[in-house]
Parts: C-alpha cells; sequence; structure tokens
C-alpha cells in the first residue's frame, strides 16, 4: 500500500531544507565575512575598538598577533611626528623638501665659522648638502683651509615601518660605494632628538644604522665593507652590530639599503637590480641565536644621513667626494593579510 505524505510532515520536511540551506548560507557569509576581517585590521579600527580589537579578526586570523599589530600599527601611525628639538642643528632658511619629506641641512656656526660636530668630530657644512634633478648630492670638501662634511636631519619622527635609501653605486670621483677611501663613510640612519624629560646621554642608544666605509677588520680577521647595527633602550643593554661584505652587481644601477623595524626586530637588506647584496636581521625575542638577539628601539626618531669623514681626518687620496641619493621612501607598518 502507497504511503501518503501528510500535511504536516511536508511541513516538517520543508521546515528542515531550509533550516539546513540556512546553515549552509551562514557558514558562507561567515566565510566571507572571515576573510573580510583578516583583512581589515587598520589603523582606524584600532584605535576605535581598542588595541585589544579582535573579537572577529582575533579569533579567525592569528589570535597572538592581535594586540601587537594594533599596537604597532597605532605607534607607527600616531600623530607625535613632530620632533621635539630644543636646539635645532639648522635654522628655517636651510630647511627644504627632498623625497616628499622635509629635511634640515646639519651646521652649526660661530661668528661665520664652521664649528666640530659629531660624528667625527667633522666641520658639517650646509653647502654641502645639494638638491638636484637626479637626487639629493651630499658632499665631503676642501675649502683649502678645513675638510667638510654634509648631513641632513628629517624634520619629522618616524617609527615601526620599511624605510628604504636609493643611492647611486659610483661616487663622482670615481670610487665606489663598496670601496670608498678607508677614512670616509656613508651613514643612513635613525637617530633621536632630545626630549623634555630625558635623563643622561642618548649618543648610543635607540639608533638603527646603516653604514658603509671601508673597515679594517672585523673580530674574526676578515675586511668588511658595511655595518649594521641596532642601539638599545638602555645602557643596561648591549648595542648589536653585524659587520658584512658586499660586492656591487654592476656600478651603474642605484643600489636600495632597507630597513624593517617593529616594536620587535629590525631587519636590514641591500640589493641591486633585484639582485640580494647583503641581510640581517635581529629580535628582542631571539633565544636560540645570540647573533640575532637585540634589543630593539621603542622611541620614534628623525632619519639621517650623513658623508662624513672617520676622526675627521682627510681622505687617504686627498681627493674631494660626492655622493646622490636618489630617493628616500618610508612605509608606516601595516599587518600582513592573512586567508
Amino acid at each position: 500500500m502507497k504511503k501518503t505524505l501528510t500535511k504536516t510532515k511536508i511541513r516538517t520536511r520543508l521546515l528542515l531544507l531550509v533550516g539546513a540551506a540556512l546553515i549552509i548560507a551562514g557558514g558562507i557569509a561567515y566565510a566571507i565575512v572571515s576573510n573580510v576581517a583578516c583583512r581589515s585590521l587598520t589603523l582606524k579600527t584600532c584605535v576605535e575598538q581598542g588595541i585589544n580589537y579582535g573579537t572577529v579578526y582575533c579569533s579567525i586570523c592569528n589570535p597572538g598577533d592581535c594586540t601587537t599589530n594594533c599596537k604597532n600599527l597605532i605607534a607607527a601611525n600616531k600623530p607625535d611626528v613632530l620632533c621635539e628639538r630644543s636646539q635645532p642643528y639648522a635654522t628655517l632658511p636651510q630647511k627644504f623638501s627632498f623625497s616628499g619629506i622635509d629635511w634640515y641641512k646639519k651646521e652649526k656656526t660661530d661668528g661665520g665659522k664652521l664649528l666640530a660636530l659629531g660624528p667625527g668630530p667633522n666641520y658639517f657644512d650646509s653647502k654641502n648638502v645639494i638638491l638636484a634633478s637626479d637626487g639629493l648630492h651630499l658632499k665631503i670638501n676642501n675649502t683649502g683651509s678645513q675638510w667638510t662634511s654634509a648631513e641632513l636631519v628629517s624634520s619629522r619622527c618616524f617609527k615601526y615601518g620599511t624605510f628604504v635609501f636609493q643611492v647611486n653605486p659610483k661616487l663622482t670621483n670615481g670610487a665606489t660605494i663598496d670601496k670608498l677611501d678607508p677614512n670616509i663613510v656613508l651613514g643612513l640612519f635613525t637617530y633621536p632628538e632630545p626630549r623634555q624629560g630625558d635623563v643622561g646621554e642618548l649618543d648610543g642608544l635607540h639608533e638603527i644604522d646603516v653604514e658603509l666605509a671601508n673597515f679594517e677588520k672585523d673580530s674574526k680577521g676578515n675586511f668588511y665593507n658595511l655595518n649594521y647595527t641596532v642601539y638599545p633602550n638602555s645602557f643596561s643593554q648591549p648595542l648589536k652590530t653585524k659587520p658584512l661584505k658586499f660586492t656591487l652587481a654592476d656600478q651603474t644601477s642605484p643600489v636600495s639599503f632597507q630597513i624593517i623595524w617593529t616594536s620587535i626586530n629590525v631587519s636590514f637588506s641591500a640589493s641591486q637590480n633585484n639582485k640580494l647584496l647583503s641581510q640581517w636581521s635581529c629580535s628582542t625575542t631571539e633565544t636560540k641565536n645570540p647573533d640575532a638577539k637585540c634589543n630593539v628601539s621603542t622611541r620614534s626618531q628623525p632619519v639621517r644621513m650623513n658623508f662624513w669623514l672617520r676622526g675627521g681626518a682627510a681622505p687617504i687620496n686627498k681627493q674631494a667626494a660626492e655622493i646622490v641619493i636618489r630617493n628616500f621612501n618610508y612605509t608606516p607598518y601595516t599587518v600582513p593579510i592573512r586567508y
């Protein structure tokens, strides 16, 4: 005998089918929302919902990263970008713009006479920083009575993010940046400014530094021409420095020196024509490799570039030198997209 479905049974089955469809649709919607949530951890959401924001983002993506990522985002983008300077190195007429950022030329005089400043010490002359169509020219020059050097300082402070300095491989005197005169140094770095409430000396703290020079030997007796250095937050912590040797891929293509700085890690690299020339990184959280353990600064700082003489001594070859910085670029810290 053929069974017939009652209206009640039909209604029940229809409700079950609808319920199943809703569950499936909800799962799809959840996946879509999840995907969007993983891509939408922004400075806005961190600030509006607090650094512990993550009911959706953290539970779906990576709970351990959420608070750290928000802290890094806020620190990189917070409005403390104006450096507090109690004694500026330069006057306003020496302020200029390069790569979309305002800079000061470092110089100190007394009665029209240049005064020696660190590093070196050197006589830093604002005339040795020249903005041209091909980039920023930094000079080491002989005025007849003294050798002078060049340095510029950003008008704003930076914190976590990616810093890229693009440098011509060849100096105007024919030398190359991997074979500088033994007394010449190129520095690309961050360096702290004095602030109200600071106690004691800042030199030797916070700095994150790329330095090119024809150094003598490292601790193992090897010659090197590049030094990466991370200075600590306090003198109770050691600085970490990594001497390396690099060789140019060619003498015409610009070289990109990159620093990636987060609250716990600093990564350095040099590349030319997409070829990696050197790299090194260190982290506050490293526990297994002493060479990669460092105390990373958490203080916002201006960026500096300088071209100077070690100990203030004249170049060994007695020649003036000029280098070109093609470009500088800073990208604030962002959270990696996770799916």
